[in-house]
């Protein structure tokens, strides 16, 4: 659970108007703030849904966002290899991570 995440989605709608809307999103960034006081694992706020997609699209979200780490343990778990790629990966350190797991220097260079 170390890794783990947890989202506080807040729900309206858009007939109370965008200030009642705007209050409705400051009030659940304040209960996630609180939450995060007392929870040993912190929830962050991500969204206020006002509509049934936006609330598919924010669950959707929370299943499809997992780290590096998770994707690396479950790689393990079924004995296949995995690679991260963020927005911040390189051409040049995508080919050495590639290069030095497949060789077995992955170890010998840290």
């Amino acid at each position: 659970m170390k890794n783990s995440e947890f989202w506080l989605v807040a729900g309206s709608q858009f007939l109370y108007g965008s200030e009642v809307l705007e209050i409705v999103d400051a009030r659940a960034q304040e209960m996630a703030a609180e939450l995060s006081r007392v929870l040993p694992y912190p929830p962050g706020c991500k969204v206020t849904a006002k509509t049934n997609q936006e609330i598919t699209d924010a669950v959707k979200a929370a299943d499809y966002d997992v780290t590096a780490e998770q994707t690396k343990d479950q790689a393990t778990i079924m004995d296949i290899e995995s690679v991260h790629i963020s927005k911040d990966t390189t051409v040049e350190g995508l080919e050495r991570q590639l290069f030095f797991e497949r060789s077995g220097m992955e170890t010998a260079v840290r």
